[in-house]
Formats: structure tokens, C-alpha cells, sequence
């Protein structure tokens, strides 16, 4: 009697343990199969934006290097020199006559950090990032875009994948204060989706290249200041230079 019920008792282990061997051989497949599947969409995404920036290599004059984001020595960085200044009229002369510290090539870092920063703060949302980089009546148009979207419950999404180009194009004085209008042309990937979460503009897939012309603006004695966005210009393509008009 005693050995049937040891025997029942080691059945009913055996029986305990592989349901419990199972069980959790079961759950460890599934964490296992769900992270590869997670990392999987992760690097499908990231080839995806690669190949799309490739095939752009081959369609544009302006190549991209073989990662999404450029690197700096890949982008075209340029100031007027004073040949082209004297035959476009006015560009870094005026602004070099109240200011000789100018420092084109600072002033151009300082633009292009801008210009990164006012994208990801507008598509986000951060209105306290925008008012330290753009002048009020800019600001006001960003802020007014912003509140109609989160109004309508929509969210933007965006990815700055990388400069192209960006230069000084004008440079003026008006009311004691110095204006210099920087030419940029950087790929980019953006999307709006309504309260479901479906895009209804853009492409969050797609790499697209824009041209825009900043304008930004500093009081003249103003130490230490920082030049502010006052004016935005969307382009379909690059712009014409002055002699090229």
C-alpha cells in the first residue's frame, strides 16, 4: 500500500513539474519572441529612413552621406565674400560698419543651432523654447498654430535628419537694428495625426527636403544679446543669387 501511494505521489510531482516547465517555458518564449519583434520594427524603421535617404542621393545634386544625419564636414557652409557682397549691394558691409566684431562664421553656428531647436520646440509644443529664439510677432503666429492644433487635438511628429546647406544670403540695417537672412536646406521627416492617432498630413516615413530663407535680427549695442527669428520664407527650391537674377 505504502509503495501505490508513493508511487501516486511522484506521478503527481512528474505531472506538477512538467505543467509548471511548461508554463514557464512558455512565458520566457513569448518575452523572448516580443522583444525581437519590438527591436526588429525598431531597425526596420531606422533602414527604412536609410534607404529613403540613399535613393534621394541619386535623385538630387546634392548628395547625402551614407548615414541619415550629415555630418558637418558633408554640409555646405558659406558667407558672402566681398566681390559677390559688392555686387549684390549691401550684405555684411553695413552690418559690419556698426559691428566690426561680427563673426560671420559664429553668427552661422549660432543659426543653425536655431534652427534644429525652433523645429523640435514648435513640433513639440514648447512655447518657453520659442520665446527665447524668435521675436514676438513670429512667436505669436507659432504659438496661435500650436493652440489651433492641440485645440483640434492633433499631435505633430518630426525628425531633423540633416543640413544640406545653409548660408548667409542678405545682411541690412533697418531702425538701428541688424538683419541677416540665412538660406537653409535640410531633409526632414514630419507628420500631423488627428486625436486617432491617423496621419492626416505628411508622410511620418518619408524623408523630405526643404528650403526656407530665416531672417533673424539683433539690436545694434545690444551686448550679449541674442538674435531672434523675424521672418520665415518656405521655398520649392533653392534660391537664385543676386547676379543670377
Amino acid at each position: 500500500m505504502g509503495s501505490v501511494s508513493t508511487l501516486i505521489v511522484v506521478l503527481v510531482a512528474c505531472v506538477v513539474l512538467y505543467r509548471l516547465f511548461t508554463i514557464l517555458g512558455t512565458k520566457t518564449g513569448n518575452e523572448e519572441q516580443h522583444i525581437r519583434e519590438r527591436n526588429q520594427g525598431q531597425r526596420e524603421r531606422e533602414d527604412r529612413l536609410a534607404r529613403r535617404a540613399k535613393k534621394k542621393n541619386k535623385e538630387s545634386s546634392h548628395a547625402l552621406s551614407d548615414k541619415p544625419v550629415l555630418e558637418a564636414e558633408d554640409v555646405q557652409v558659406s558667407v558672402a565674400d566681398s566681390d559677390r557682397a559688392s555686387s549684390m549691394g549691401p550684405i555684411l558691409g553695413p552690418i559690419l560698419e556698426r559691428d566690426p566684431d561680427f563673426d560671420p562664421d559664429g553668427f552661422l553656428a549660432g543659426a543653425r543651432g536655431a534652427y534644429e531647436m525652433a523645429l523640435s520646440a514648435f513640433s513639440s509644443g514648447n512655447k518657453k523654447e520659442l520665446k527665447t529664439l524668435l521675436d514676438d510677432e513670429v512667436y505669436e503666429d507659432f504659438v496661435r498654430v500650436i493652440d489651433e492644433r492641440e485645440a483640434e487635438g492633433h499631435t505633430a511628429e518630426s525628425e531633423f535628419i540633416g543640413f544640406h546647406k545653409y548660408e548667409i544670403r542678405d545682411a541690412y540695417v533697418e531702425d538701428d537694428t541688424a538683419h541677416v537672412q540665412v538660406y537653409f536646406c535640410a531633409d526632414l521627416v514630419s507628420a500631423i495625426r488627428d486625436s486617432n492617432k491617423e496621419v492626416i498630413e505628411g508622410d511620418p516615413n518619408r524623408i523630405q527636403r526643404v528650403h526656407e530663407l530665416w531672417t533673424f535680427m539683433r539690436p545694434f549695442g545690444a551686448r550679449g544679446s541674442n538674435w531672434h527669428l523675424c521672418a520665415t520664407e518656405s521655398l520649392t527650391e533653392e534660391p537664385k543669387e543676386a547676379d543670377e537674377a
